[in-house]
């Protein structure tokens, strides 16, 4: 394939102009090769902020969670066997990469991936809707966020998520702008693919919907290949609506649900999660809330004194929706009836975001303090990706080393013992053989026993604590509750220790055989 004839492709999806090509083909190419050095330019940008230390952190227990649905036979990941809340597409991928290596860095990988993946097609659907500054200052927003970082750096499903997010918003509105059936289908497939891979694309998908149905001149125009597109994507989700249906009912009835229940504030400070995560020092969150909400609604006052009527100022809005709805949503199901509001599963949303930032900041008018306060959110971006780096993240505390010690020092006749689901199976992924067996002291377990079953791994009571050999006992003291801290300290009493193994959030110890003499 010819270059002149990529251009072409890649130009028809980021230019609006119905006569890219023929006699204007030579124009087309020229600026898709003035622009494809730029995205290539910050797609590499966004590498070099991504891949450094990709395999460097421990796996924490929902990423061990993915590698080990991960070695599941293809059907058991498909009909959910493990119980995930989540669907079935992100695994699946994960599913199929093995092969390709189980490491920590192999695992993550296609994170990555995805979200240099998202980078570009935040720029497409930038430039579809508004001009090129825009869409530099979103793909540059999308490659330094912190929040994008440390995502593409989880073995879980987010960069995914937030990838198809945005391919489906880019076909959306290039179906809406265009006289032309193709962005559909790419919608339609794109809709399945989000679906499959988190819930919450619905919601996007809802937003996208009210949007048009608010322009009821472009509504009527596309009318039949949105509604084409739309069976489509739900004729293929049919399989996973009793799926679906189970785990909702098991949330809103409290069986699996644990977030805590949000506020009316929470929007609010979900849009600064988006993009920093929890990497600022909380000294610097203010600095950063503050920030991000004066972007924010700065670009919206701009929007509202444009008018609605403005194609661009249109579009711009439904940027808001977008981000709007979902959150909406989830905070008036989360106050009224259980809470499922979890900050990190609007990732669907950061795309609409993201552009919507850049565009306030592309278009602010002269003497607008817009532009100094975007360059001061994008340099504490900046800081906050540095900050990834060089701090320990508390979620991810070493549990490799821990694990490795165990597995290193185990003699025939030990016996490994897990006070806590969080380093349970994460040694079941790294050791299985020499993972032991997880102590059920009347905690609310994070999987249930059939599960760990899945996994090669096992359940015990209290009852069933071993009297005899040496014993590795493996304790994340940030999560012992009152009974496992009664049963600790019976268990410190009873037998006689040999040897600690401190990493702060998390210990190894090594009992002598039998009791106290």
């Amino acid at each position: 394939m010819s270059p002149e004839w990529i251009g072409w492709f890649v130009c028809t999806l980021s230019r609006r102009d119905d006569d890219a090509w023929g006699a204007g083909g030579n124009r087309v190419v020229r600026e898709w090769r003035a622009s494809r050095w730029g995205v290539v330019g910050i797609t590499l940008l966004a590498a070099v902020v991504r891949l450094p230390g990709l395999g460097a952190r421990s796996l924490w227990f929902d990423e061990a969670l993915s590698g080990c649905i991960a070695r599941l036979n293809t059907l058991s990941v498909l009909i959910n066997t493990a119980g995930s809340s989540h669907p079935p597409g992100y695994y699946l991928l994960l599913h199929l990469w093995r092969p390709l290596g189980s490491s920590e860095f192999a695992l993550r990988l296609p994170s990555t991936l995805c979200s240099l993946l998202a980078v570009a097609l935040t720029w497409g659907l930038a430039r579809e809707l508004f001009d090129r500054r825009t869409a530099w200052l979103a793909a540059l927003g999308m490659a330094m966020a912190p929040f994008q970082v440390y995502y593409a750096q989880e073995a879980r499903g987010y960069a995914l998520t937030i990838a198809l997010s945005a391919g489906l918003m880019w076909c959306f509105f290039r179906g809406v702008q265009r006289d032309t059936w193709w962005p559909w289908g790419g919608y339609g497939l794109l809709v399945i693919l989000g679906l499959y891979t988190h819930y919450f694309t619905a919601l996007v998908v809802l937003a996208l919907h009210l949007w048009l149905l608010l322009n009821l001149q472009r509504g009527r125009a596309v009318l039949l290949p949105l509604i084409l597109a739309d069976a489509l994507a739900a004729l293929a989700f049919m399989p996973q609506v009793r799926q679906f249906s189970v785990e909702t009912g098991e949330y809103l009835s409290g069986r699996t649900s644990w977030q805590p229940s949000p506020s009316l504030l929470s929007p609010f400070t979900t849009l600064y999660y988006l993009l920093f995560g929890h990497v600022m020092p909380l000294g610097w969150v203010w600095a950063g809330l503050f920030l991000t909400l004066a972007v924010v609604v700065l670009g919206g006052v701009e929007l509202v004194r444009s008018g609605w009527k403005r194609a661009s100022v249109s579009q711009a809005w439904a940027l808001a929706v977008a981000v709007a709805i979902p959150v909406l949503v989830i905070l008036a199901i989360s106050l009224t009836i259980r809470s499922i509001y979890l900050e990190r599963s609007f990732a669907v949303v950061t795309p609409a975001l993201t552009v919507w930032l850049a565009r306030g900041i592309a278009t602010a008018p002269r003497r607008s303090p817009t532009p100094y306060l975007g360059a001061a959110l994008a340099a504490l971006m900046t800081v906050g990706t540095v900050l990834h780096f060089v701090q320990p993240d508390p979620a991810k505390p070493p549990l490799r080393e821990a694990i490795e010690v165990v597995a290193e020092g185990m003699e025939a006749g030990d016996v490994s013992l897990h006070w806590q689901d969080a380093s349970y199976l994460p040694a079941l992924y790294y050791a299985p053989e020499q993972a032991g067996v997880l102590v059920d002291a009347g905690q609310r377990l994070w999987l249930s026993p059939e599960v760990y079953a899945l996994f090669n791994g096992r359940v015990i009571t209290e009852a069933a604590l071993p009297a005899s050999g040496r014993v590795w006992l493996t304790v994340m003291p940030g999560y012992v509750g009152p009974a496992q801290a009664k049963l600790l300290a019976w268990w410190d009493a009873t037998r006689t220790p040999l040897e600690t193994r401190d990493w702060e959030a998390v210990q190894v110890r090594l009992y002598a055989p039998g009791g106290k003499p």
